[in-house]
C-alpha cells in the first residue's frame, strides 16, 4: 500500500468513526415551557388545606429529554405526530412574604433553633406542611405532612443519631396513635413524625445547650397544639 493509499483509509476509518460518533449524540433541548395552575385533585394533601394547588409543567422537547439513558420514554413524557412533550406536576402552595402562621413560626423555631425564613405552613395549630422549591419560583411544593394532635407525648424524645461513616445528627421524633404524618414523594401514610434538628444528617450532633434549647422550643409549640391522644 503507497502513502497516498494509506492516507484514503485512514480518512474513510475515521469518517466512518465520526459518523457513528454523532448518530449517538444526544441532544437535550425544551423547545418550549408553558405552566397552569389547576384545582387540587388526586392527593390526600388536597383535603388537608384548601390553599394546596396542582401546578402543571409542560415541555415541547428533544429526544434527549425525553429519552432516558436506555433509550426509553421518560415517565410523564411522551411522542405525538413526531414530537415529544413531558409533563410534570406538584403539588403547591403560593409562597408568601406574610408573617408566618403561629403554629409554623413556632415549627421552625423547633427546627432550627430560631424563628427562621423557611417556608412552612400551618392549615391549623397542629397542622404543618413543609415545603421544598418548586417548578415555578412564586410556588412552594408540599413534601410532607405532619398532624400533631394525636401525639403520644410520653413516646416524644430528642436524640443523636449516627449512621454511615458520615451521618450524625440530632432528631426529634413523635409516635402518635394514628396516622399522623403523609409524604408527598412516597404518596404514603406513618404514625411517625421524625423532624431534623441539625443542619443536615452529617452536619454533627447539637451539643446539650442547644438541645436544652430545642426542648423549650418543642413545649411552646405542644402547648398551642395539646394532644388528644389518651
Amino acid at each position: 500500500m503507497n502513502f497516498s493509499s494509506l492516507n484514503r483509509a485512514i480518512c474513510l476509518v475515521l469518517l466512518i468513526f465520526l459518523t457513528v460518533s454523532c448518530s449517538n449524540v444526544r441532544v437535550d433541548r425544551v423547545f418550549s415551557e408553558t405552566f397552569e395552575i389547576l384545582p387540587c385533585s388526586g392527593s390526600p394533601l388536597c383535603a388537608l388545606d384548601d390553599r394546596v394547588q396542582l401546578l402543571e409543567r409542560r415541555r415541547e422537547v428533544s429526544g434527549g429529554v425525553a429519552r432516558n439513558n436506555a433509550g426509553t420514554i421518560n415517565p410523564g413524557c411522551y411522542r405525538e405526530r413526531g414530537n415529544f412533550y413531558c409533563v410534570t406536576r406538584q403539588f403547591v402552595l403560593q409562597q408568601t412574604q406574610d408573617n408566618l402562621e403561629r403554629g409554623a413560626g413556632l415549627f421552625n423555631q423547633l427546627a432550627d433553633g430560631y424563628v427562621s425564613s423557611r417556608q412552612t405552613f400551618a392549615p391549623s395549630n397542629c397542622e404543618i406542611m413543609t415545603t421544598q422549591a418548586s417548578l415555578k419560583k412564586e410556588y412552594r411544593a408540599v413534601s410532607r405532612y405532619f398532624d400533631f394532635s394525636s401525639v403520644v407525648n410520653e413516646q416524644t424524645k430528642i436524640f443523636d443519631r449516627t449512621g454511615s461513616a458520615l451521618e450524625d445528627h440530632t432528631l426529634v421524633t413523635f409516635t402518635c396513635a394514628t396516622d399522623c404524618a403523609y409524604d408527598e414523594k412516597t404518596e404514603q401514610w406513618s404514625n411517625n413524625i421524625e423532624v431534623l434538628l441539625s443542619k443536615s444528617r452529617t452536619s454533627g450532633r447539637l451539643q446539650k445547650a442547644e438541645k436544652d434549647q430545642r426542648l423549650i422550643a418543642l413545649q411552646k409549640f405542644r402547648a398551642i397544639c395539646p394532644s388528644e391522644a389518651t
